[in-house]
């Protein structure tokens, strides 16, 4: 089971090696979907503050969603999601029994 620390300590690790940060124009910007748990919880807050001050940083678009715990709203906005041309996507299941998310793109 994985502990708050492990699961920020995680997302943490992920931001930094998604490699989106050659956004020089416009037209090059890059879109990171987060697809968040639960954003009433503080820790899942936090996650999303930390993502999206990274992502400002680096000039990538961040576009988030909150399931509000619901596992059948989150498999939704995540398919939402992956109609917006995201490069890349963090994901924070909404629940242990949250189905799993497959690759939404076969492009490399």
């Amino acid at each position: 089971m994985l502990t708050k620390r492990s699961l920020l300590l995680a997302a943490a690790a992920i931001v930094p090696l998604l490699d989106l940060s050659d956004a020089a124009s416009a037209k090059d910007a890059k879109k990171l979907g987060l697809a968040v748990a639960n954003l009433q919880a503080d820790f899942f807050n936090q996650i999303k503050q930390s993502v999206e001050a990274y992502a400002k940083e680096k000039g990538i678009e961040v576009i988030t969603v909150d399931a509000k715990g619901d596992s059948a709203t989150q498999v939704s906005q995540v398919q939402d999601l992956s109609t917006q041309n995201i490069d890349a996507l963090i994901y924070i299941p909404a629940g242990a029994t949250a189905p799993t998310v497959r690759p939404t793109s076969t492009q490399p």
